[in-house]
Formats: C-alpha cells, sequence, structure tokens
C-alpha cells in the first residue's frame, strides 16, 4: 500500500498523462486532418496532370496530322507549279509561232479583226447606194481582205490554242494558289497546335512541382501522424501503468479498512458476548452487533 506522499504522487502523475492524453490527441487528429487533405491535394493535381497529357497527346495527334498535309498539299502545289511551267513554256513556243506567221502573212492584230472589218464592208454593200466606182473598190478591198483572212487560218488556229492554253494556265495558277492557301492555313493551325502543346507542357512542369510540394507535405504530416501515434500509445501504457498503481492502491486500502473494521466488530461481538454471561444490560450500540452477529450467521447458514 502507497503511502500519503507517493498517493499524492500517483494520483498527480496520472492526471498529467490524461492532459497529455488529450493533448496528443488533439495534435493527432490536426495531422491525420492535414496529411488526408494533402493526399487529396496531391491526387488532384495528379488528375489536373494526367487531363493536360491526355490533351498534349491529342495536340501532338492533331499536329501531326496537319504537318502531314502540309507535306501533302506543298507536293500538289509542285505538281501544278511543274504543270503551269510547262504550259508557260509551251504558251511561249505558240505566241513565237504565232509571231513568224504573222511576219509571214504580213498580218497586224488579231486576224479575227479583218473577219470582221469584211462583214461591215459587205453589209455597207447591201444596205447602202453606193456609186459604181466606189463599190468596185469596196468590192476589191473585201476580196483583198478574204485573201488576207484565208492566208491568216493558220494564224487564227494559232490565237485559238494560246488562248485555250493561256485560260488553261490561268486555271492551274488558281489552283496553285489554293494549294498554297492551304499550305499556310494547315502551318498556322499546326503551329497553333503546337504552341499550345508548349503552353501546356509548363504548366505541367509547374504542376509537378506543386503536386511533389502536395506529396512532401503529405509525408510529412505522415510521418508526424505516425510519431504522435506511437506517443500516444506509449502515454496511454504510462497511464494504464499508474491506473494500476492507483486501483491496487485502492484495493489495499479497502482490505486494510475491511480488516480493520472487523477487528473492532470482533471485539464487540466479546464485549456483548461477556455483558450477555454477567447479565449486564446492553446498549443500542450491543443490539445492533447482536443483529450483525446473527444476519453473519444466517448468511453463512445459507
Amino acid at each position: 500500500m502507497l503511502s500519503g506522499k507517493e498517493r499524492d504522487k500517483i494520483y498527480k502523475q496520472v492526471e498529467e498523462q490524461r492532459k497529455k492524453v488529450v493533448e496528443v490527441r488533439k495534435e493527432l487528429n490536426f495531422a491525420d486532418s492535414q496529411k488526408e487533405e494533402w493526399f487529396s491535394k496531391k491526387e488532384e493535381v495528379g488528375k489536373k496532370i494526367s487531363n493536360m497529357i491526355n490533351r498534349i497527346k491529342g495536340l501532338k495527334k492533331k499536329r501531326d496530322e496537319l504537318t502531314e498535309k502540309v507535306k501533302q498539299s506543298k507536293k500538289e502545289r509542285k505538281k501544278y507549279n511543274k504543270f503551269i511551267k510547262n504550259r508557260i513554256n509551251e504558251f511561249k513556243e505558240l505566241s513565237k509561232e504565232k509571231e513568224n506567221l504573222s511576219k509571214k502573212y504580213k498580218i497586224n492584230g488579231d486576224p479575227s479583226k479583218i473577219k470582221y472589218e469584211i462583214e461591215k464592208l459587205e453589209e455597207k454593200l447591201e444596205t447602202e447606194a453606193v456609186a459604181f466606182d466606189k463599190e468596185r473598190k469596196l468590192v476589191g478591198v473585201i476580196k483583198s481582205k478574204k485573201k488576207q483572212l484565208g492566208e491568216s487560218a493558220e494564224l487564227m488556229n494559232m490565237l485559238s490554242k494560246t488562248k485555250k492554253l493561256s485560260k488553261e494556265i490561268d486555271e492551274l495558277k488558281k489552283t496553285a494558289d489554293q494549294s498554297h492557301q492551304k499550305i499556310q492555313d494547315f502551318a498556322k493551325n499546326s503551329q497553333e497546335a503546337h504552341l499550345d502543346m508548349v503552353t501546356l507542357s509548363k504548366q505541367i512542369d509547374e504542376l509537378k512541382k506543386e503536386k511533389e510540394n502536395a506529396y512532401q507535405k503529405f509525408f510529412e504530416f505522415k510521418m508526424k501522424f505516425t510519431k504522435l501515434n506511437k506517443s500516444l500509445k506509449e502515454v496511454l501504457m504510462n497511464m494504464n501503468l499508474f491506473s494500476r498503481k492507483v486501483d491496487t492502491d485502492k484495493k489495499d486500502r479497502k482490505s486494510k479498512f475491511e480488516r480493520k473494521n472487523e477487528e473492532i466488530i470482533q471485539n464487540k461481538k466479546k464485549d456483548v458476548e461477556e455483558k450477555l454471561k454477567k447479565g449486564g444490560k446492553l446498549t443500542t450500540e450491543d443490539i445492533l452487533v447482536m443483529q450483525q452477529i446473527d444476519n453473519e450467521n444466517n448468511n453463512k447458514k445459507k
């Protein structure tokens, strides 16, 4: 059994341990909430990174497709430019032939104009009253122009070819311009996709730092939680140890009290029995002792 001084010390230690348990549990709960909060933050940032990586994959696919279209459009433009070059060379050759024919038949300008002039002169002869001399002169002119027109048939055919070829060149140039515009559009969209990828990559780098920081915080509070949990177990063990000492002391004190009380009762019983033997007068306290003795005997019989 503990002394009074030892008992006070034990009770004080138990109370100190209880306070410590409350403090450690408070710190433990805070560490646990922070640990879970930083873990959630880490997971949240991880999902953002994952989504951005998927977006980069989509942009990369788009950029590669556009780059391939640029490549194909350049091939297409090169093909049309080659056609245009060939047609322009053909046009130059035809122009030379046309010039040679013009010199050969001494025709200046467009032969179709001669045909128009013939038609106008013939219309004048048919619709106007012209003097005989003048009529003969007009007929001579018409005849001369018809001869010139017949000689220029080859030239007119050449003019038809050059016009047709010129139109074809214009169409080819238009198509080549469209290919060039497609190249510019595809290249622009490809560059935009690439720049978006670069921007997302930079954002991912920042998020990775944020995720690493969240993980470090999570790990820090996890270690703190583990340490506090261990400390709490130790405090509880100490408190239980002191509590058992208190319980043991209480049992010892109770046993001592019961033994002392029993001793008092036994002494009173002897005193009552002596009085009964001597025929002495019993007090109220003596009667209560007798009743207690009877109750104990009855309990023993049961």
